[in-house]
């Protein structure tokens, strides 16, 4: 039996545009997971812990929500917001 592989898309906020890009998540990064159940960042894609990870400020659901992401690609995240409010 094939599997269809399934492409989940959802919105990177763009900065410079100030709209969101199209962008296709990694495998096995749902919205929600139970707090020691691993899932994969969606800037990265390496496997965490649900509940060591942090909601991303960028990649957002269609209503909004941000999706699991690391500590890693947060602190980047957070980097980028303060480059775009600095003008640069």
């Amino acid at each position: 039996m094939n599997e269809e592989k399934i492409k989940v898309l959802v919105g990177k906020w763009n900065y410079k545009t100030r709209k969101y890009d199209d962008y296709e998540l990694p495998k096995n990064c749902p919205m929600m997971a139970g707090d020691n159940e691993i899932v994969n960042c969606c800037q990265c894609g390496k496997p965490h812990k649900f509940g060591e990870m942090f909601t991303s400020k960028e990649i957002h659901n269609n209503i909004g929500f941000g999706y699991p992401t690391c500590e890693k690609c947060y602190k980047l995240e957070w980097d980028r917001q303060k480059e775009s409010k600095n003008g640069k």
